[in-house]
């Protein structure tokens, strides 16, 4: 059996488009976890769409039975992988019973396509299209309402891909009205094999936009916070006062508590560097617990760090900062032939007016940080307030 020069050209143009999707997408290193599993789906669905137009190929050489069985397939296989992708990137379960559904599902599928196709029957081919483009169809919606219900409206590559497999899903359902106006199945090939080119490209879109957006999310969390204690960093902190995210349109108290770990340098030089770094993550994640919603947290430079408090006056923050020193305390640390316990020094510093915090950032930080120097000239492990109030 020989393919007509059409369909060949046809043939290698998909695989040529679906080889550039493969390795466009494998080039994309360095996502973030699940979104690097759902990647390795992703590409499997452009594996399995190759295999079956490798597979439609192979009838030239191999059995009709053998080719229409891998072809549908395959086919099934790759819309498949596009679902189970996004399930691992919802971080959603794998059942046992969804499973043998699917093996099933894709099992009996080929084989029925391959019963179709044995007998010698052309009107029988119309119901193959249609069997094959319902069930594509139907993995497909599955898709859709997966990426409905679950996806961040706010994440454009979700976005994209959403609109992608809504592009996919109607193509699917064009390939059947093709079919009864160009009734010549050379002809109606063309048409399918065009459409389905276009699909590849829609599917590469999203999949490109939805993993370059993750990248770009993942470098800027890495921007934003700090790499050893997951708190935000100095600079996030500045920009967000200045973006002025902690205004409220009616004016409140606030205030700035600065805070230094005590003789951090000794427990570096006693216990080693990986001491100090366990010390520093723990006395963060401390920090963390004590905070509300409200607040805001960031690693200010070495073993110092710095808060906002939101809507707090200078007794509610003095409060604060004590109920933090006493869990200071209480930390023990394992360290060999010994146990590590840490203190802190705590300096406060408020503002009446939280309306004039961009302007006066500076000099409250520089009032805490005073009053933080005075808990240390006290003999450290204690809690000091700001003569001024700004």
């Amino acid at each position: 059996m020989a393919l007509e020069p059409n369909l060949a050209v046809y043939l290698l143009t998909i695989l040529l488009v679906n080889s550039g999707a493969f390795l466009l997408l494998i080039s994309i290193e360095k996502l973030p976890y699940p979104h690097n599993i759902s990647k390795q789906y992703f590409l499997y669905s452009f594996v399995f769409s190759l295999m079956s137009y490798v597979g439609f190929i192979s009838r030239i050489w191999f059995s009709l039975s053998f080719s229409v069985f891998t072809t549908n397939l395959f086919y099934l296989l790759s819309a498949y992988s596009v679902y189970y992708g996004l399930k691992q990137r919802y971080r959603l379960p794998l059942s046992l019973r969804s499973s043998i559904y699917f093996i099933l599902h894709i099992l009996l599928f080929s084989i029925l396509q391959v019963a179709f196709a044995l007998h010698d029957d052309k009107g029988l081919l119309g119901l193959r299209i249609r069997f094959l483009a319902g069930n594509l169809e139907f993995i497909f919606l599955l898709i859709l309402v997966l990426l409905w219900r679950y996806r961040d409206k706010h994440h454009r590559g979700e976005s994209v891909l959403f609109y992608s497999i809504c592009y996919v899903f109607i193509s699917i359902a064009l390939l059947l009205f093709m079919y009864y106006w160009k009734t010549v199945p050379v002809y109606y090939m063309g048409w399918a094999f065009t459409v389905q080119i276009t699909m590849a490209f829609a599917l590469l879109g999203g999949f490109y936009a939805l993993f370059l957006n993750d990248l770009s999310l993942k470098y800027y969390f890495e921007a934003i916070h700090d790499g050893m204690t997951g708190l935000h960093n100095r600079q996030y902190f500045y920009n967000t006062i200045a973006q002025c995210s902690f205004i409220n349109i009616t004016p409140s108290p606030l205030c700035i508590l600065m805070c230094d770990l005590d003789h951090f340098k000794q427990i570096n030089d006693n216990f080693g560097h990986a001491c100090g770094d366990e010390v520093i993550i723990t006395f963060a994640k401390m920090l963390t617990q004590h905070l509300r919603k409200q607040d805001l947290c960031a690693r200010y430079g070495g073993e110092e760090f710095i808060v906002l408090l939101k809507e707090t006056d200078l007794s509610k923050a003095l409060v604060i900062a004590e109920r933090m020193r006493q869990a200071t305390c209480a930390i023990q640390l394992s360290a060999p032939f010994s146990t590590v316990r840490i203190t802190a020094s705590f300096g406060v510093a408020e503002m009446k007016n939280s309306h004039q915090l961009n302007e006066h950032l500076p000099d409250l930080i520089k009032a805490a940080d005073t009053s933080l120097y005075q808990a240390k000239a006290e003999g450290r492990n204690r809690v000091c307030a700001a003569a001024t109030v700004i």
